[in-house]
């Protein structure tokens, strides 16, 4: 077999995990997986956790097994799904384990945030799919409930986010990730400050949008002496569902004729690629709205039951 270059995937899903060896002989992309885990998510004290410390330990697990296989590995990536996050004090140091999107915090947070901030207003400035699960309603709960959590609160980072700072040292907000938050403003690639000001959420916790592709670093040497493997390049990947709709093999000639998708998980989404974000009154009383993609383009998505 002709010479490959080898590149690490860490998959993270809302149900289970996988690290997966992709090797790339300049032509054919073939896949390896050499690890796999449950992501089982934690009740505590009438809170769902995500079991973040674990996830992080079955990453190097992963990241072991996978130089075991290859000692040609070119780069790794972590993906995982959208909509949560991880709050870091000055310090650096979780500030408490990042709670599920499937957790009661957020329910009646829709109906408490439109008296101070109108969902059509949310919608057009941020373009997103509006849903009680993201991010917005998760951190307008804590302002409501836990303000201390907030108060000290001095980075903001998605679970993708925080596995990469764990992994890499590096502090950065991967774009597809943040788009699915409902704070972020996809067109421009920017935090909707007005938006976090009107419903007093410090904005000084988020941190530059970062694009999909971009190298943000290198793996920590400690991490490196832990496991006994080579340092590589960290890069940024999109988040799991925008990296699989991207991928979805669709001739040129059916590109150019438009074409539509509908990706099955723990819960299944349906859409179409555009090159710009689409916001009109159909669309919102519809339940669509927008994501970020790789390579500046746009998914416009509705949410339904899945698995």
């Amino acid at each position: 077999m002709k010479k490959t270059r080898d590149f690490l995937a860490l998959d993270y899903g809302a149900s289970n995990g996988r690290a997966i060896i992709g090797k790339f002989d300049g032509k054919k992309i073939m896949l390896e997986e050499v690890y796999r885990f449950d992501n089982r998510p934690v009740y505590a004290n009438g809170v769902l956790y995500w079991d973040i410390l674990r996830l992080y330990s079955e990453l190097k697990i992963g990241f072991a097994a996978a130089f075991k296989k290859s000692t040609d590995i070119a780069s790794v990536g972590i993906d995982t799904w959208g909509c949560d996050f991880a709050l870091l004090d000055r310090d650096k140091n979780l500030l408490s384990n990042p709670v599920h999107y499937r957790d009661k915090r957020t329910i009646g947070m829709r109906s408490e945030m439109t008296k101070i901030i109108s969902e059509q207003e949310v919608y057009k400035k941020t373009q997103a799919q509006i849903l009680e699960i993201a991010a917005l309603y998760q951190l307008f709960s804590l302002k409501i409930n836990q303000k201390q959590i907030l108060e000290n609160a001095r980075y903001y980072l998605m679970i993708g986010d925080l596995l990469n700072f764990y992994l890499s040292g590096e502090i950065v907000n991967e774009y597809t990730n943040a788009s699915t938050s409902i704070a972020l403003d996809q067109k421009n690639k920017k935090w909707e400050k007005q938006i976090l000001k009107k419903l007093g959420i410090p904005s000084d916790m988020f941190s530059d949008i970062s694009e999909p592709g971009t190298v943000i670093g290198k793996v920590r040497q400690e991490v490196c002496d832990e496991l006994q493997v080579n340092s590589v390049p960290v890069a940024l990947p999109a988040y799991d569902t925008a990296g699989e709709i991207f991928a979805v093999p669709v001739s040129n000639i059916n590109k150019g004729r438009g074409w539509a998708y509908l990706n099955c998980g723990t819960w299944a989404m349906a859409g179409m690629v555009l090159d710009n974000p689409l916001v009109n009154e159909t669309g919102y009383n519809e339940g669509f709205g927008n994501e970020g993609g790789p390579f500046n383009k746009y998914h416009f998505l509705t949410n339904m039951v899945g698995m």
